[in-house]
Parts: structure tokens; sequence; C-alpha cells
């Protein structure tokens, strides 16, 4: 059972997303190459997300979590987080761990001081913003 970091501190919103200005010129104008060039890596970051995803379901303690994953980015309070079920009910955790492996971010949402849910996503880069892959 994995039980939640106490001594990781709890912030109210995500960090800003901050990139080198340099980038976003750079971005417009490589842009076709940038395109190609991210959308490969993106296509292996999820594949490698959905392999972290499913060894962090399987981890029994925090120190096999951590020796794959790294330690914990930042905790998030879980108010701004929610999930609903098929059967309508909404699920809200007490706090969310994020920890962050090459571009792919797997979040363990804690309910009662134990992993309730475990999500993920993809992170965009700075690459991805500037050269309009992100819109």
């Amino acid at each position: 059972m994995i039980a939640p970091k106490k001594d990781l501190p709890m912030l109210g919103e995500r960090p800003r997303f901050r990139y080198p200005r340099w980038v976003r010129l750079f971005g417009r104008i490589a842009a076709p190459v940038v395109r190609i060039w991210r959308r490969r890596a993106r296509a292996c970051a999820e594949r490698d997300l959905h392999q972290l995803i499913q060894f962090a379901a399987t981890c029994q303690s925090r120190v096999e979590l951590e020796r794959s994953l790294g330690a914990p980015q930042y905790a998030l309070a879980g108010q701004g987080f929610s999930s609903k079920s098929s059967d309508g009910k909404v699920f809200v955790p007490d706090r969310v761990e994020t920890y962050t492996k090459g571009d792919c971010v797997v979040e363990l949402w804690f309910r009662d001081g134990r992993v309730a849910s475990i999500t993920g996503f993809v992170q965009w880069s700075a690459w991805d913003l500037a050269s309009g892959l992100a819109a």
C-alpha cells in the first residue's frame, strides 16, 4: 500500500508552463520539421505513458514506485480534481501527487490515505506550443 508523501509541498494549482521566448520564434520558422519530429516523440511518449501507468498500478511500495518514476514533483490539493463514474457518483481526491518522466506525467489520486486512482497524460512541450501543434 502506498501512502501519500507528507513532506511534499501542497500547491493550490499546477506550476506555470515557462519556456524561452526564442523557442517561439524558431518554432514558427521551423514549424513543418518540428511538427513531424514532435508527432513522433508524442507517439512514443503515449506508448511509454501506458506502460508507466500499468507499472504504477502494480507497485506495492513507495520505494518501488519512486525507483521507476522518480520522486514526486509536487502535490496538488484535491479540490480541483474530480471524476464521475458511470453510476453518477462524483469522486474528489484529498490530494494528487504528480510524477514526471520525460514527456509523461503520472498522477496518483489519494483518498483517505491510500491510492484511489492513477491517471496520466503526455505533457505539451515548448516546441509543441511554438510550432502550433497544440492548437
